[in-house]
């Protein structure tokens, strides 16, 4: 992956930097040349994925079904995000091909490139979005899984695991916001970008020595500095990811909106909507192939994972580089002249005029009456099924994914994102208040299926929510602030909580679950009284 992108000057209608007269795109961007090789990687993959299901003396595994399956799924999957791009890319050709005629001579640069890289700016992004997370996402989910089936007399390496990550996260956030303020803009997604797939390569490989060491001999000295490594690479895998995202959604989506004069909730639900399709499809497929290889290693299980991540690695990064080349004020960014102190940049997050709102959105995240560990293993331990409990969890996605289409309407009604939020906020509240069946009656006959229902439905209003206070922060804050001011956000909802998880070591017990609920309702509350002064004290500005 040491290709750069590249752009083509285009002085007016038509003509490249030359002064001759174009009639068709320039070449083949870099995410279509790599598209053709991962598709034939893909094809290989599935036609050997096959051949082993059905003609089993030409498969050289001993688990041949297994293999086979993992094959196809990686090799089908994968021509999946190849179709999309490719499919953009003949769109801007034969769009520009229909228009060329109608384009007037003089017409601006910017509109000539848009015209010519429409459809692939919004394919390429939101294709490298959700390879990103697909891969985060599967890991998210297989770790715990993994660590549970190694495991299973104890919770504690999944207790420490994200206790150990989200305290990483808090401390270097402000770090990588200053590092997004202060670096060029293709420099901090290439390091995310190489870091993350290196980070998941790396803790494949330590999290098979953890297998392989408790398979045949776990009382080795090597297995827990292997979980050591194991943990390592995951905090920093997690740190890069979060940079990738911090970067894209706060800072690239706001220059992409302005260049191509579009407003910015379409780019943010699409952004959303790839994050919770990947959040529902990546368990859904890994938990199909625990299913398979039911009775072999897990270690099958991470190389797959492992091969997705090396298969779509370039495709990701390619499409980000082309996107970078389209848009050329990703390039002109203005820099702070001098890097903040840690302290500093609290001071500058405190000062900010989206504080409280970003702050009270914070305090959102400290709360179990969602998609949490908390929560499932309550349900579980009360004598809710799994399967139930897995489906509520994919109905709080698919509630997710619902407001994605219904915030752009909202949107037009309340007229301003900061009304959006006020009035999501407090239905959000509303939504979780049947809840208070569970504190008060907590062997009541329907107190499952309340607390269920109430895990799935509200999330529509949450992530309505999170879109609004999304909006807010993009339109608010200054360009050569928005790497530290949104870093300090994520590091404030990341200790609220890591606050929830010591409140629950507290109240462990799961007779206490009641509790833990009411300090979810307090701390949603308090979220919502904040966003009404926050709102009411800038409504004029």
């Amino acid at each position: 992956m040491a290709f750069l992108p590249t752009t083509t000057t285009v002085t007016a209608a038509g003509r490249n930097s030359h002064g001759t007269q174009s009639t068709s795109m320039p070449q083949h961007d870099q995410t279509t040349r790599w598209c053709v090789l991962v598709a034939c990687l893909g094809v290989l993959l599935a036609s050997f994925g096959s051949a082993c299901l059905t003609h089993a003396s030409m498969c050289p595994a001993t688990d041949k079904t297994s293999i086979g399956i993992l094959l196809v799924m990686i090799g089908g999957t994968t021509l999946v995000p190849v179709t999309a791009c490719l499919a953009a890319y003949f769109l801007d050709r034969k769009h520009q091909l229909d228009d060329h005629a109608k384009i007037p001579l003089l017409a601006s640069p910017r509109i000539v490139m848009g015209r010519a890289t429409r459809y692939r700016t919004w394919v390429y992004l939101y294709t490298s979005h959700f390879l990103t997370s697909w891969i985060d996402r599967m890991w998210q989910y297989a770790v715990p899984l993994l660590l549970t089936e190694l495991f299973p007399a104890t919770l504690l390496q999944n207790v420490v695991f994200q206790l150990v990550v989200y305290v990483f996260l808090v401390l270097t956030m402000p770090f990588l916001g200053q590092f997004v303020d202060r670096v060029n803009r293709w420099r901090v997604l290439r390091v995310a970008v190489v870091s993350t797939n290196a980070m998941v390569l790396a803790s494949t490989a330590a999290f098979g020595m953890v297998v392989f060491l408790h398979e045949t001999t776990p009382d080795h000295w090597l297995l827990y500095p292997a979980m050591a490594v194991v943990l390592a690479c995951s905090a920093v895998g997690q740190m890069f990811n979060d940079l990738q995202t911090l970067s894209l959604e706060k800072d690239w989506i706001v220059e992409l909106s302005n260049w191509t004069d579009t407003p910015l909730a379409p780019w943010n639900t699409s952004f959303l909507r790839m994050d919770l399709t990947a959040r529902i499809l990546a368990p859904t497929a890994f938990t199909f192939l625990v299913d398979a290889f039911q009775g072999t290693s897990p270690l099958f299980l991470l190389v797959g994972i492992a091969a997705w991540a090396i298969l779509l690695a370039p495709l990701e990064y390619a499409t980000l580089a082309d996107v970078y080349a389209f848009c050329p004020p990703l390039a002109d960014k203005k820099r702070p002249k001098v890097a903040p102190s840690y302290g500093a940049m609290w001071t500058t997050y405190f000062a900010n005029p989206t504080f409280l709102v970003s702050f009270s959105f914070c305090a959102l995240y400290m709360t179990v009456l969602k998609e949490n560990a908390l929560s499932s293993a309550y349900l579980i331990w009360h004598g809710a099924a799994p399967s139930a409990v897995g489906w509520t969890m994919g109905l709080g996605a698919y509630c997710g994914f619902l407001s994605t289409l219904a915030f752009p309407h909202l949107l037009r009604a309340f007229q301003y994102a900061e009304s959006v939020a006020l009035s999501s906020v407090w239905a959000y509240f509303v939504f979780l208040l049947p809840a208070l069946y569970v504190v008060l009656w907590p062997l009541g006959p329907a107190a499952d299926i309340v607390l269920m229902t109430v895990l799935a439905a509200s999330q529509f209003w949450l992530w309505c929510t999170s879109l609004a206070e999304t909006q807010i922060m993009q339109e608010w804050v200054q360009p050569d602030r928005r790497g530290v001011v949104n870093a300090m956000q994520h590091t404030t909802n990341k200790g609220f909580y890591i606050l929830l998880l010591a409140v629950g070591a507290v109240f462990a017990d799961p007779t206490d679950f009641p509790i833990l609920i009411a300090v979810s309702l307090v701390a949603t509350l308090a979220a919502a009284i904040g966003v009404t002064l926050w709102y009411h004290r800038h409504r004029d500005t």
